[in-house]
């Protein structure tokens, strides 16, 4: 006889029961929202240029990672460079005793790896488990009533094989490509029908069940009593329905609880988008299900909230096609009310794909205008110079679309210029620069319901000729490098022709006003054209003397060619295009605080504050990790550490100065303007 587990035998009690249901929904969730989790790794290396470290294998087939730098405030973490399902791998073969070489349906790929052997193994089992799956399909597809319902018991039921993580059946690891003749004997009716499907689509099966992929594209005046996709989760299918409930108030189909605003609709449909990963193509579903309406009001709200979920969460691979599709649909006939939100959300779900979503879920006052039909924020951008630009933006703006506008105000049209410029958040009681914000980060992320941050422009890095074609480009330019000089961020030579510079770029600065054309500067307008730094060490009468000489002795400028002429004066010197902090403490006891840091595309320097020589130089590409530190005591200044040098000869060396963060923001967004062009 069989003796059963405990866990199986009759009369076991009720909380054993509960317990395996919860490990069971813990080991979906970690399935369904960890990516990597369930893979074996494998440490490996690509070919030359390559950035793979490790290959990741599981039921969902193979990713090339690389292992992201603990830069900062962010621990280390496995960077997805590239997947593969194996549905794309025609074949894996041995290249020596060490390297494997993939042939793909796109491209041949070569790793090495001194697992090579395993990772063979490993593919060419799931491998054959997809060709047995994919035959038998194809014969059931072919063959009588009886046989074909066979197939589809088998791609549900399929048994977890040793080589799968528990939890898990293979059927989850089988993208199956099918033909469209194929794909309507096993849909039917399903909601994508009326959408057209492409030609080569992928089986959705796993945690969905093999039926259709969801219900008739018919609006419902009454809540759904099961999920739209079958889950095996009770607690997700659970979920699902309560979220249909919330949706048929939102848009007007139920009535709301007495205290329940749209907001807080909205709200909880998002929220639970952010918690459960595995939910997302669901309410995909049901908004796009809801949206068929003939009430031009409720019809809206859908598409409004359409409108931020291809912003904030995109649906898996498998739903993809589809939503793009109907979208591409959506927004072709300018007739329809929903023409231009529906290219919208074409936009969001790009930028989405691309960028990842936004990280923070919208401001009450920002979901009020957009219920009010509000889609654009009025913004002020300030620009170096003290001059504004107006401008608009949307929700899910990003910062590469607004430099983009305003470089092409200013005749720039090459994109590594462009990538030059770097927006900048700026707090009302912050005194540094701010943070700085990535290209692919958006705008509304940093701006406050509280109005207290400011964005602002600045030319970071210094890759390309200027030209000063465009008097917007000259003020703009002007006006940064103005600043920089007069607030010590540009390093003077220290010699006796010191004076002589200072005076020349006063006269420059004179001239640049246009009201002060024919006129000599006051000892009090000196003074404002001198660096806060060099006034204690420059006579202010022997500076007007000399100002008051090349006025008698030169031509009058124009005030555009005069400030042409003083950023040419200023890039003469050897510190220019370097972003200049002043540095308190120095791990290096040889280096005399305080002391000058600066940066600029290739290089960190450190140079004395007196004679203004070189004592360190760090190459950016020799730059390993930062970390930011705290004060080490009350009234001390924040640190920034830096681990630099090759991995035989680890080197590492650390700056106390009030603008750590704002050093290490700054190098954080160099490294990734370079590495776009490296």
């Amino acid at each position: 006889s069989v003796t059963l587990p405990a866990e199986f035998r009759v009369g076991n009690n009720a909380r054993s029961i509960r317990e395996d249901g919860i490990k069971k929904r813990i080991v979906v969730a970690a399935r369904d929202n960890w990516a990597n989790y369930f893979s074996r790794l494998f440490p490996v290396q690509g070919e030359k240029g390559s950035d793979v470290q490790i290959l990741g294998v599981s039921h969902r087939g193979m990713r090339l990672l690389k292992v992201e730098k603990a830069a900062g405030y962010h621990p280390e973490h496995l960077k997805i460079l590239c997947s593969y399902s194996f549905a794309d791998v025609l074949s894996v073969e041995m290249k020596g005793s060490n390297s494997l070489e993939f042939s793909l349906k796109t491209e041949q790929l070569i790793l090495h790896s001194p697992k090579a052997p395993c990772i063979k193994t490993m593919v060419e089992l799931f491998m054959q488990e997809l060709r047995q799956v994919r035959q038998q399909l194809e014969q059931g597809l072919k063959g009588t009533p009886a046989e074909k319902k066979s197939v589809a018991d088998l791609v549900r039921h399929t048994k977890v094989s040793s080589a799968s993580p528990p939890g898990h059946s293979h059927n989850a690891a089988l993208p199956l490509v099918l033909s469209p003749n194929h794909q309507k004997q096993i849909l039917g009716c399903s909601l994508w029908t009326s959408v057209g499907v492409p030609y080569s689509w992928v089986l959705p099966v796993g945690s969905w069940e093999l039926k259709s992929l969801v219900k008739p594209a018919e609006h419902s005046s009454v809540p759904i009593q099961a999920s739209l996709l079958r889950y095996s989760d009770s607690e997700v299918n659970e979920a699902a329905t309560k979220n249909f409930q919330t949706l048929m108030q939102f848009m007007g189909d139920q009535p709301k609880h007495k205290h329940r605003t749209e907001i807080q609709c909205i709200y909880e449909i998002l929220q639970l988008c952010k918690e459960k990963e595995n939910l997302h193509d669901e309410i995909y579903c049901q908004v796009i299900k809801q949206s068929f309406l003939i009430h031009r009001e409720s019809e809206l709200r859908g598409w409004l909230l359409l409108n931020l979920l291809t912003g904030y969460f995109l649906p898996s691979k498998i739903l993809m096609p589809y939503a793009t599709k109907f979208l591409q649909l959506a927004s072709s006939d300018p007739s329809t009310t929903h023409h231009d939100i529906a290219k919208i959300c074409q936009s969001n779900l790009r930028k989405n794909f691309l960028h990842g979503g936004r990280r923070h879920l919208p401001f009450p006052v920002e979901m009020e205008a957009l219920l009010k039909g509000h889609g654009a924020r009025r913004l002020v951008v300030l620009m170096p110079g003290g001059m504004e630009y107006l401008t608009r933006i949307r929700t899910f703006t990003v910062a590469k679309e607004l430099l983009q506008e305003i470089c092409e105000q200013m005749g720039i049209g090459e994109q590594q210029e462009i990538e030059d410029f770097v927006l900048f958040a700026v707090r009302s009681d912050d005194k540094n620069l701010g943070k700085p914000i990535k290209l692919e980060e958006y705008l509304h992320d940093y701006l406050l319901e509280d109005s207290l941050v400011t964005l602002t422009l600045r030319r970071l890095i210094w890759r390309t000729p200027l030209h000063f074609d465009n008097q917007i480009y000259t003020d703009v330019h002007y006006g940064q490098v103005l600043w920089d000089y007069l607030n010590g961020r540009i390093l003077l030579s220290q010699n006796k022709e010191m004076e002589m510079q200072v005076g020349l770029l006063a006269m420059l600065q004179h001239w640049a006003k246009v009201e002060q054309q024919n006129s000599a500067p006051s000892r009090e307008e000196l003074k404002e054209y001198i660096p806060k730094t060099l006034q204690p060490s420059i006579s202010p009468k022997a500076l007007q003397n000399h100002v008051a000489t090349l006025l008698r002795t030169r031509q009058p400028l124009q005030p555009l060619e005069a400030k042409i002429q003083f950023i040419e004066q200023m890039m003469k010197l050897p510190f220019f295009g370097y972003t200049i902090f002043v540095v308190e403490r120095i791990s290096d006891d040889m280096v005399p605080v305080p002391c000058f840091l600066g940066v600029n595309k290739e290089e960190i320097i450190m140079v004395d504050s007196t004679t203004q020589a070189v004592s360190r130089v760090i190459p950016l590409k020799e730059l390993q990790k930062m970390r930011t530190l705290r004060p080490i005591s009350d009234g001390g200044f924040p640190g920034l550490e830096l681990s630099y040098g090759s991995p035989d000869s680890p080197k590492a060396m650390w700056v106390e100065l009030p603008q750590a963060k704002e050093l290490y923001h700054t190098i954080v967004v160099i490294l990734d303007r370079t590495e776009l062009h490296s």
